[in-house]
């Protein structure tokens, strides 16, 4: 029997709401890890939200520092370049606990 990518989507997706829960305490993305050759797609999908923070802080602070980058001595900046200078300065100021 053949199978569309629809119909082994749906299969899969069955396959993962049949698991159990996980338990508050445990990590999701070692769950994913363990998981990633079974589901794949969905893996790739849980690293892409799970990675997303649950507090507005970060968000607060990176436009607080969009205000201080560009100001009326920078107001020539493109935007592009205004993102790249925001992306350096959180990679290279986040402190890292991995």
């Amino acid at each position: 029997m053949h199978q569309t990518p629809i119909s082994s989507a749906s299969i899969v997706l069955r396959q993962y709401l049949d698991l159990p829960y996980l338990d508050r305490k445990q990590n999701p993305i070692h769950f994913w890890k363990q998981r990633e050759n079974v589901y794949p797609t969905l893996c790739r999908m849980a690293y892409k939200y799970l990675c997303i923070p649950a507090t507005s802080v970060p968000s607060e602070r990176l436009f607080s520092k969009a205000g201080l980058l560009t100001n009326q001595r920078r107001n020539r900046l493109m935007p592009k370049k205004v993102d790249q200078i925001l992306f350096l300065n959180s990679f290279c100021t986040e402190k890292r606990t991995y």
